[in-house]
């Protein structure tokens, strides 16, 4: 019987062989985006799940009322034996801290590129990582062991067994490590990225008060987050210092840590919760899209089927039959695209993560999870598409194409407006210049003797070189989440004023490196800057620094009238700053943060060991050969080799330029769909008034007017769906643009060009269906029907 009914239903679906690929390719486009944008939300979900051995393992953090709202993976060295000792909630504990290492190269000393950690036995107690060879348990404090993943085994050591071996990272005796283990590589997504592991050097006081690690607690079952958070706030405020009494602490669940609501800076991997439920919920859209254009073609149907339907039930069909059928064709029709969609998905989800920049996702990973829940999705997609096909709704083809259009209509506006913040994004910075790029480079190793000069002896050979239009030391801009750190300055003269200002430093060509205007005064004059950390530090005279400060600072502490000349004091020290130059407000950092009060300075040039450059495009080759032979000249082998980065704004916004390609290629796809479903649905159209536009024609309708007839509820339906999209799309993209200080407006161009476009496409789809309709003889549409 079974059988029978499946027969009958494949003969149905090939009949109506029109319907049957509109419906079909709908389903494959909307399964296929389905598969790669859920795939990528489910990695990003799983992402560092079951890597620690209990869900009790927390991560410390900590932060400071100047550093608000960002939160630091740093604490004191000694903290976690102290409160392993003192609090029995906390079972066991790790510590991790990010080295670097040099490999030895012929003509000098290369930085590794790979991720290196210090740490201690207990972390692999306390995380999973697979032992390939070796064992943990040589993996002591102080004892010059060390870790490595396969990667580094085969790199190192190609074929042969590194276990026992020496990694060739110095030249240093007492700073050889020799490989007890290797574990299995990390994924590209894990919070820990580790591709060598050694132990901590021997502990002094001062390598313990001076260095913040990463701290990991497992804690015991029951364990209350809240109140163990405040017992460690009290046995830091034993410290008693003004520093420590502004400390703010919190336990953050280790499987939380990738898609964490937290700023926490400089954290190795992070996603964005944020745009993986955007990503969801653009998956959700495209394939409720694809569904009403089913539910389109099966109303559509149903009309014809109407008398075919009636005579089958007076010969005795009764509506639990009429179900099944209805049931076996939405399952085959679902269950084929549900299998051509699952290959084509698997074969474009590289490419395509790629040119979106998921350069870290390969392949689309299929797990037992996984399938269940697209076996499931499926299912709940034949379901969906049953109780569309009630008689209250299969007749209700006009309100389904109208929920296509809504949906439809909805991506493009948020697309246009998405793209438009994008835009404010990409030139907010306005030191990145079109056709100039900004590089920098480490310098060498100098020389910390007391007399030594500040200033570079070799600055002079920077400028002769062609390629390269100015130089300078200065703090890397933009700053980057959690590098901000905030002093607080006061006025010394008059009425006392504070503010809490970003401390930047810059030499005497810091305005003409990044391009800054000054609206005020004069660039800093190096006349003025200390010739050696001597007289820096050990000088007897009063100091005075001069700084240039941007308009904020001036406007918080009221200086507006006369700001030059007045002179500022930080909270602590005795130095003194005056202001000689005004800078127009600038962006800094991301536009997610509003501009705050800054003030640029030569006082801290000797703790500055970067050279940045401003290089035209297309000379960056030649000025970077350049650079390395002067760099090479002067350090003679005895610092890293010479590396030159170069700053791309767009480097600080990768989440939300990836969102933008994936709401931008998903959002045609979204359309590409809508088009096909209002194929069918003029297709229907055009075949059922045949008969209607012949008399029409015979009675002297032109073609034009038969054209306006047909097209007429299509534009209705545009503009009915544009109604109902654009408060939906307005309140989505309000919230979003929350997330920003600084937002674009919501032009009302965005949207009117959004129904445009819309409209334009639903007109250029059903137009080729009714000129076919409209331009047939009458004699040829009566003989029709």
């Amino acid at each position: 019987m079974l059988f029978y009914y499946l027969k009958i239903s494949i003969r149905r679906l090939l009949r109506d062989r029109v319907y049957s690929v509109v419906n079909l390719m709908g389903l494959v486009l909307a399964f296929v985006a389905g598969l790669m944008l859920f795939g990528y939300a489910f990695q990003a979900w799983r992402t560092d799940k079951g890597l620690s051995n209990n869900e009790q393992v927390f991560h410390l953090l900590v932060k400071s009322e100047e550093q608000a709202p960002y939160w630091y993976s740093g604490a004191p060295y000694f903290l976690s034996e102290t409160l392993a000792g003192e609090l029995p909630q906390i079972q066991n504990y790790t510590r991790l801290k990010e080295e670097q290492l040099y490999l030895n190269r012929a003509g000098g000393k290369e930085r590794f590129k790979g991720k290196v950690y210090s740490t201690e036995r207990s972390f692999f107690d306390i995380y999973r990582f697979s032992l390939l060879a070796g064992s943990f348990g040589e993996f002591e404090h102080y004892s010059g062991k060390a870790v490595i993943s396969e990667r580094m085994a085969k790199r190192f050591f190609g074929d042969a067994s590194a276990i026992g071996k020496f990694l060739p990272l110095k030249d240093n005796e007492d700073n050889r490590y020799q490989v007890v283990a290797i574990m299995e590589n990390a994924t590209s997504r894990s919070s820990l990225q580790a591709d060598i592991l050694i132990t901590f050097p021997k502990t002094s006081n001062e390598f313990a008060y001076r260095h913040k690690v990463e701290t990991s607690l497992l804690l015991a079952k029951g364990t209350d987050s809240d109140a163990l958070v405040q017992a460690i706030r009290n046995i830091r405020l034993r410290e008693g210092t003004e520093r420590v009494r502004k400390e703010r602490w919190t336990l953050l669940p280790f499987e939380d840590l990738y898609l964490s609501d937290l700023s926490i800076s400089g954290f190795r991997n992070r996603g964005n919760r944020l745009y993986v439920i955007g990503t969801v919920a653009i998956g959700v859209f495209v394939l409720v899209i694809a569904l009403l254009n089913v539910a389109v073609s099966r109303s559509v149907d149903s009309e014809k089927r109407r008398t075919s339907d009636k005579v089958r039930a007076c010969m005795g069909e009764n509506r639990k039959e009429a179900w099944l059928f209805t049931v076996i064709e939405l399952g085959l029709l679902v269950s084929v695209a549900g299998a051509l969609a699952l290959p084509m998905a698997t074969f474009l989800y590289p490419w395509v993560n790629r040119w979106i920049g998921f350069s870290e996702i390969d392949t689309l990973a299929i797990d037992g999870r996984m399938a269940v829940f697209y076996v499931l999705s499926l299912i709940v997609c034949v379901l969906i598409l049953f109780i569309s096909s009630r008689p209250f709704l299969r007749r209700k083809y006009s309100l389904h194409t109208a929920l296509q259009l809504v949906a439809g209509i909805a991506l493009l506006i948020s697309s246009g407006i998405y793209l438009k913040q994008i835009g404010l994004m990409e030139s907010s910075f306005d030191f990145f210049k079109e056709g100039e790029r900004i590089a920098y480079f480490r310098l060498p190793h100098h020389n910390k003797d007391l007399d030594a000069p500040i200033t570079l002896p070799w600055r002079q050979d920077l400028d002769m070189i062609p390629e390269v239009r100015t130089t300078g030391r200065a703090t890397v801009l933009p700053l980057r989440f959690g590098g901000i750190r905030h002093v607080e300055l006061r006025t010394k003269n008059g009425p006392e004023q504070t503010v809490q200002a970003v401390r930047l430093t810059g030499d005497d060509r810091f305005t003409s490196l990044y391009h800054l205007e000054l609206l005020r005064g004069r660039a800093l004059n190096p006349a003025t800057f200390p010739k050696t950390r001597r007289e820096k530090y050990y000088s007897d005279s009063p100091r005075t620094v001069e700084v240039l400060v941007n308009e904020m600072l001036v406007k918080r502490l009221g200086l507006e009238d006369a700001p030059l000349g007045r002179q500022l004091r930080l909270k602590k020290g005795d130095t003194s700053f005056k202001i000689v130059g005004v800078l127009r407000d600038f962006h800094f950092a991301p536009i997610h943060m509003p501009i705050e009060p800054v003030f640029v300075s030569a006082e801290q040039l000797d703790l500055q060991n970067v050279m940045l450059a401003r290089i035209p495009a297309k000379q960056v080759p030649k000025a970077k050969e350049s650079l390395r032979k002067i760099y090479n000249k002067y350090d003679q082998g005895k610092s890293p080799a010479f590396s030159l980065r170069i700053l791309e704004g767009g480097d600080y916004y990768k989440s939300e330029l990836r969102f933008g390609k994936i709401l931008t290629v998903f959002t045609s796809l979204g359309m590409l769909i809508v088009m096909l479903g209002l194929f069918g649905v003029s297709y229907f159209t055009a075949e059922t008034r045949t008969k209607e536009i012949g008399i029409r024609k015979a009675n002297g309708a032109t073609t034009f007017e038969i054209l306006r007839l047909l097209n007429s509820s299509t534009l209705k339906q545009v503009a009915m769906a544009f109604i109902i999209a654009v408060p939906i799309a307005y309140y989505a993209m309000g919230r979003w643009l929350e997330n920003f200080a600084y937002k674009t407006e919501m032009s009302w161009w965005i949207f009117a060009g959004a129904g445009l476009l819309a409209g334009l496409v639903a007109l250029a789809t059903v137009s080729w269906q009714s000129w076919r309709a409209a331009s047939r003889e009458p004699v040829e549409a009566l003989r029709y029907e």
